[in-house]
């Protein structure tokens, strides 16, 4: 077997750099005609990942609200997480997401999150959405004339710690 050290400096201190607590050894970094094979079983390396716009479409753990109501506020979701958003909304009105603090009232301490107003038409947002712990999410829709419907839909897609949250029933194996 032969062991033959790098000498190489600068490959010597990306790899010091790069692991800090492998250099507490004293020794440099050294080549072996030894062959140690290296399995990577993570979801990542073996391909079996979801991709993040699989990971985020409307499934069984997605919720819709809706409101027609022409000065209308509720609670969306009180659970602290990461969720893909989508507001549609029809007719004269506004509409706004905001997360609020729990136990404040409303409008006190809130922060708008996204705003939508178009006249006599339709539109769409799309974005996501983080409700740190202690918070609720809500939104309000006022009608300015005529009629008007809003949808929210809402997909949990990673916890608070930002790991990410499979679809309801997703099973890779």
């Amino acid at each position: 077997m032969v062991d033959t050290p790098i000498v190489s400096e600068e490959f010597q201190r990306a790899y010091r750099n790069s692991f800090p607590s492998q250099t507490s050894s004293g020794r440099d970094l050294h080549v072996s005609d030894v062959i140690i094979p290296v399995v990577d079983f993570t979801p990542t390396a073996s391909g079996a990942s979801l991709p993040f716009p699989l990971q985020s479409c409307v499934n069984g753990n997605t919720t819709t609200t809706g409101s027609t109501t022409t000065q209308y506020r509720t609670s969306l979701n009180t659970n602290p997480s990461f969720y893909a958003v989508d507001m549609a909304l029809t007719g004269d009105a506004f509409a706004q997401i905001a997360i609020n603090p729990l136990g404040s009232a409303f409008p006190t301490g809130w922060i708008t999150v996204k705003s939508i107003y178009y006249p006599n038409e339709f539109t769409s947002s799309n974005f996501y959405l983080f409700i740190p712990s202690g918070y609720v999410s809500t939104f309000d829709h006022y009608i300015a004339s005529g009629t008007s419907n809003l949808t929210i839909t809402m997909t949990p897609v990673a916890d608070i710690n930002g790991n990410l949250t499979a679809p309801f029933n997703y099973d890779p194996q």
